[in-house]
């Protein structure tokens, strides 16, 4: 078998070329269809060495799943001059062009749809990081005022706020335990999404869900009495829950921070909080033992809101961080936009030449 010449065979895969556009043309008729498939008619009688003349083979082998309309815009931009100035725009086009047939929901310039929409969550999840100290200073120091003369909030325990016999336990179990366990479990998520997939990272964020839980649980586990109640003995199963949960988060409340400070240092958007995260622990003791000197309580309540205070300024964080990809993201949308009006402008220059 004799071999054919290189023109001979450039001829034949352009007529096979021009063959298929011509039958997807006939299966998909549309009233956009003929500019692009004129186009693609002149560059199929072009000559090989033409400047105009950019297809090849494997160029032509569009993915079946494609849309017509992708497969046509493909076209129209390949079959484009080589111009450098046309390159670029030609290359994104077919780029976005291959996004949007794969599936994926897309907005101009071929970015992910997901993307633009990913800020929203992670500004509500910041919003509700930094509310989580706010409710919980607003439900201990309402449930401190509400006792009579002798509870001290000196030396009694916060769990004494929302015990069965305390005055308005509702105003802890419902606001400084429920309200501020939600909080912390939605600021987690967004937290959850903003860090990535690192393994240091996963594993400090589920640790500060699970505070978030044994927060939201405090509220139902009700102790059975006060400390300064006569003859106070704690013996039912809520009490028991109580003090299983409790030493679940006093445990989580030393270890999530130093997890969440190696986690934060990998990251560059995050790394100059790696420090003080990783100083938590040390502040929360050192703050601690001055008011330890007034009374238990009062420590306790001190560690409480410094932690809490850390939660607010890790939550301003990623409230900074959903902000800036929401302008990003509105910057990166404007050069999109002018493209597509760059690629209906050439649309209707090719229109014109075929007429």
């Amino acid at each position: 078998m004799t071999k054919q010449p290189a023109a001979v065979r450039i001829r034949s895969w352009v007529s096979l070329s021009a063959v298929f556009h011509v039958s997807q043309l006939l299966r998909h008729p549309s009233g956009n269809a003929t500019p692009t498939t004129a186009a693609t008619a002149q560059a199929a009688a072009a000559k090989p060495n033409s400047p105009t003349y950019t297809k090849t083979v494997s160029e032509n082998a569009i993915s079946p799943t494609a849309t017509t309309d992708n497969m046509l815009k493909a076209s129209a931009y390949r079959v484009r001059s080589v111009a450098p100035r046309h390159r670029r725009i030609a290359r994104e086009v077919c780029a976005g062009a291959e996004l949007r047939s794969s599936g994926s929901p897309t907005w101009p310039g071929g970015v992910a749809r997901s993307e633009r929409l990913r800020p929203v969550p992670l500004r509500a999840a910041a919003i509700c990081g930094l509310l989580a100290p706010v409710t919980f200073i607003v439900g201990l120091l309402l449930g401190d005022l509400a006792q009579p003369d002798a509870f001290s909030p000196a030396n009694d325990d916060i769990s004494d706020l929302g015990a069965q016999t305390a005055e308005q336990p509702w105003l802890y179990n419902q606001i400084a335990a429920n309200l501020n366990g939600l909080l912390v479990v939605a600021f987690a998520l967004g937290l959850w999404r903003a860090l990535g997939a690192g393994w240091l990272a996963r594993i400090g964020v589920l640790g500060l869900a699970a505070i978030g839980v044994t927060r939201f649980l405090e509220g139902f586990l009700q102790l059975d009495c006060r400390g300064m109640d006569e003859g106070c003995e704690n013996t039912s199963w809520q009490a028991d829950g109580h003090r299983f949960e409790s030493g679940i988060a006093s445990a989580l409340f030393f270890l999530v921070p130093l997890v969440l400070a190696f986690a934060f240092r990998r990251l560059p958007e995050w790394r100059d909080l790696w420090l003080p995260t990783l100083l938590v622990v040390p502040v929360v003791v050192a703050v601690s033992i001055p008011f330890s000197l007034i009374g238990d309580g009062a420590a306790l309540r001190a560690a409480s809101i410094t932690w809490l205070l850390w939660l607010g300024l890790v939550a301003w964080r990623l409230l900074r961080i959903a902000d800036g990809k929401t302008v990003s993201s509105a910057a990166d949308l404007t050069p999109s936009l002018q493209r597509d009006d760059r690629s209906r402008g050439s649309r209707s220059r090719n229109s014109r030449r075929a007429g």
